[in-house]
């Protein structure tokens, strides 16, 4: 292999991998230290790998041409271990990240190895849903909830949103940020007592006509998973729909949009119209995983108990 004018004269080339590589190994043949690994055809240095001297274990980065990283990630015990960070390139590159048609709204990406959670970024940084959506942060989420210190089921739940998009596993319903106060004066429909108000957090769009579900503080020294949910009817009615927020998990496995009226809230499914939401199964897969919760069947029983 004819070796191209940016690769040290001292690197030697991996059939293998073609690829040239640099570095130091011990008395057993193992690498150690820092090893550099440049592409054979256009010469551009397209990793860079530190192995510990003692165990299996590295951290590396991969580059595109223009010098910009591609991937990056550390091994421990051959296995990944904290965050792996992605990112494309603006120019010609030789590296594979992101290039499914499924990432094309995707600039940049950071894995969670520990829970297998992504986050996606586009060209500006600004945090997106794998369509490209801007998401709702963990640390704007938890300013609906002065004075409560947020849950793993909100904190889970934000980070699913994130990856899979929302509206995208259950039918209309979106994770929302209470800016301005737009659904805190939405409440204020229902009643101008700063009491009232006071009791009732929104966090949620319950459905595609502008009714919202709020946690209600019904009694004090609580935890934020504790509280019911209630939902306000964009045409009147203040109903409460479960118990607490691990209920309307699995109430949003039936997957259609909440009803609302002035005199009851329930979910209807029609099943010659019923169109499963892209990421329906991936979202039960998930409630199953992490709080070993199925799919409900009879969503309306979990409204009638709760509300007795």
């Amino acid at each position: 292999m004819e070796k191209h004018m940016n690769i040290p004269e001292n690197a030697n080339y991996n059939a293998e991998q073609s690829q040239w590589e640099l570095g130091e190994r011990n008395h057993n043949g193992k690498p150690i230290g820092e090893w550099n690994y440049w592409w054979a055809e256009t010469g551009h240095l397209c990793c860079t790998t530190v192995f510990d001297s003692l165990n299996n274990d590295y951290v590396f980065s991969r580059f595109h041409p223009d010098g910009t990283y591609s991937w990056k990630g550390e091994m421990k015990n051959d296995s990944f271990v904290g965050f792996a960070y992605y990112q494309k390139s603006k120019q010609e590159t030789t590296e594979l990240v992101f290039k499914e048609a499924l990432y094309k709204n995707v600039f940049s990406g950071i894995y969670d190895w520990s829970n297998h959670t992504w986050q996606f970024f586009n060209e500006q940084n600004t945090q997106i849903d794998i369509n490209g959506i801007p998401v709702v942060t963990i640390d704007e989420f938890a300013k609906n909830f002065p004075n409560f210190e947020i849950t793993k089921e909100f904190i889970s739940l934000i980070n699913f949103e994130q990856q899979y998009g929302a509206e995208s596993y259950s039918n209309t319903f979106a994770l929302s940020i209470n800016k301005n106060n737009v659904d805190s004066n939405f409440i204020s429909t229902w009643s101008k007592e700063k009491e009232f108000k006071n009791k009732f957090m929104p966090f949620a769009n319950a459905n595609g006509m502008g009714s919202i579900y709020a946690l209600w503080i019904n009694e004090s020294n609580k935890k934020l998973n504790e509280l019911p949910v209630v939902v306000f009817g964009d045409e009147g009615g203040i109903h409460i729909v479960c118990e607490n927020i691990l209920q309307l998990l699995q109430l949003l496995t039936y997957d259609v949009e909440l009803s609302v009226n002035s005199k009851e809230t329930y979910f209807y499914k029609d099943k010659e119209e019923y169109e499963e939401r892209q990421n329906s199964k991936q979202y039960r897969k998930w409630l199953k995983e992490n709080f070993s919760l199925g799919v409900i069947k009879q969503p309306n029983d979990i409204i009638k108990k709760s509300q007795e």
